[in-house]
């Protein structure tokens, strides 16, 4: 895409991808070869300003409405605010380009200085004499077309071009005649050659519309009705395409164009019947080099950037560079002008600008964040089961030391879960003399009704320091106790899966599910049965 927006301005020229241009709101069009309409279809919906042919093509051929074009009158100036307060104003000159028809020139004065937009343009010494020319002296800012900015791109003028295609027509005079060329450009060419020879020129229904637009003389036809002269797009020209053509009748080929000009290859170069001639609507290197010196501006800035390729992929990197006109070029500016206040508000409407500043921290989108997955699940033994418990009361501690006193486990010592309220292996007395009342007490924690859902038996863990549980048990009173403990609570789990049957089998319980029961079942911790030594 070749097009500019031009700094510390609402102007953007031949440049209509909008999200890349948020403060633009005045865009320009040189002219519509494809390279610069690069984003613009019928769905625009801003103003744009160009010539009055170009003007007419976006209408006809685009698509654009009506409303959003705003023709400019080539060869004057024209003055236009560039705010919403009308406050600012600017003067835009509209030059004829010399590179296809309704190609025109800018050039904007305003706040910013004077700035011209060349767009594609060929210069020739004809055009010295034009005043408009003459008062681009002393412009701050070029943008150039530096399509052939370099000192190998040396081609003659049109009308050279001209005459050698002529010549060759000429020369031909048995053989039919296929010019390829793109979709607008040239037209000039055409007519000159149709004039000359006294000959139509068929052309593509397309061409022959653009034709129509343009008011060119009615040396054109279309549809079925064969001419000797043939125009065809450029592409088509082939090896293969040539030797078909030639099949049915003798053939040549005319390609005008300069696109191969500076290059160390061209193509065709065997062939007898393709004829390249370096007719261009570029400037060449020594026209641009003439163009510069005239005008004398304080800076210059390439439309084509360095990455372009040029023809089979080959670089012309080196055409972008313009240090070869510093010689030619007037003293910088001391201080680039300020945005006035006016501008600013239509540029950037509410939005301001923050200042820069460095990252000092991380974006949120590198911050870690905790996985949900990352909860744990199931019975832990470690000291943080209180935090998955449902309850909110306190455990109960049970299990008393031999002397009857509570014991305290400390945060450092490693705990142990037992079922149903008991640690494994302790031997006192009062814990079997309360082993009844243990019994009855986890008989009674060990459901608990939520919702008219199934009663689901809770196992509560009660903690004992793995040391003291070593220190005061023996091998006899472990097997003991692990014995009553088992008959317990098979005894507990027996008795509840009683009183389930008689819950199901009343005419309330048969309201309950299987798949409540299942999950009843599922969830009863039933305890391990150890078998002592």
């Amino acid at each position: 895409m070749n097009g500019k927006v031009i700094p510390g301005t609402p102007i953007a020229v031949d440049f209509w991808k909008i999200r890349e241009c948020p403060n633009a709101r005045l865009f320009f069009l040189t002219h519509l070869h494809g390279d610069h309409t690069v984003g613009l279809s019928s769905s625009w919906q801003h103003k744009i300003y160009c010539s009055e042919i170009i003007g007419n093509l976006l209408e006809e051929q685009y698509e654009i409405d009506p409303s959003q074009v705003c023709p400019l009158e080539t060869g004057c100036s024209h003055i236009m605010y560039i705010d919403t307060d009308q406050i600012e104003q600017m003067t835009v000159t509209v030059i004829d380009a010399h590179h296809c028809p309704g190609s025109v020139m800018f050039l904007f004065e305003g706040y910013f200085g004077k700035v011209l937009y060349s767009g594609d343009f060929r210069f020739d010494s004809n055009m010295k004499d034009d005043p408009l020319i003459e008062n681009l002296s002393g412009t701050d800012v070029v943008y150039l077309d530096n399509t052939y900015n370099s000192p190998r791109c040396v081609f003659p003028s049109r009308e050279e071009s001209q005459r050698i295609i002529l010549e060759i027509i000429h020369s031909h005079e048995e053989f039919s005649v296929k010019i390829g060329l793109r979709n607008l450009g040239k037209e000039d060419l055409l007519v000159t050659i149709a004039q000359d020879l006294q000959e139509w020129i068929k052309v593509s229904p397309a061409f022959f519309q653009v034709a129509e637009i343009l008011d060119l003389p009615d040396v054109f036809i279309t549809g079925e009705t064969d001419a000797r002269i043939e125009v065809v797009p450029f592409y088509s020209i082939s090896n293969k395409n040539i030797e078909r053509w030639n099949k049915e009748h003798p053939t040549i080929a005319i390609l005008p164009t300069s696109l191969y000009t500076g290059l160390e290859m061209s193509p065709f170069c065997n062939q007898d019947n393709v004829f390249i001639v370096p007719y261009s609507d570029h400037s060449s290197f020594d026209e641009l080099t003439d163009f510069i010196k005239l005008v004398k501006p304080r800076s210059v800035y390439p439309i084509i950037n360095d990455m372009t390729r040029g023809p089979f992929g080959i670089s012309i990197s080196d055409r972008a560079d313009v240090s070869v006109f510093k010689p030619y070029l007037s003293s910088p500016r001391k201080k680039n002008p300020e945005i006035p206040d006016s501008v600013k508000r239509w540029m950037f409407g509410n939005r301001t600008l923050p200042p820069s500043r460095p990252l000092n921290k991380k974006p949120l989108a590198l911050k870690r964040k905790r996985s949900l997955q990352s909860l744990k699940r199931g019975v832990h033994f470690d000291d943080s089961m209180e935090d998955f418990s449902e309850e909110k009361t306190k455990k109960k501690k049970i299990l008393n030391n031999k002397g009857g006193d509570d014991k305290k486990s400390g945060p450092e010592d490693k705990c142990v879960p037992t079922a149903c309220g008991q640690n494994v292996g302790q031997t006192s007395d009062k814990e079997n003399s309360k082993g009844e009342n243990s019994k009855n007490s986890s008989r009674k924690d060990i459901t608990n009704p939520k919702k008219n859902k199934v009663e689901k038996l809770k196992v509560k863990f009660s903690w004992r320091s793995e040391s003291e549980r070593r220190s005061e048990t023996s091998s006899e009173h472990v097997q003991e106790y692990e014995r009553h403990e088992a008959s317990s609570n098979m005894e507990c789990v027996r008795e509840q899966g009683e009183k389930e049957i008689e819950r199901e089998n009343s005419p309330q319980g048969k309201k309950h599910s299987l798949k409540n029961f299942l999950m009843y079942v599922l969830d009863t911790d039933i305890p391990e049965i150890r078998h002592g030594k």
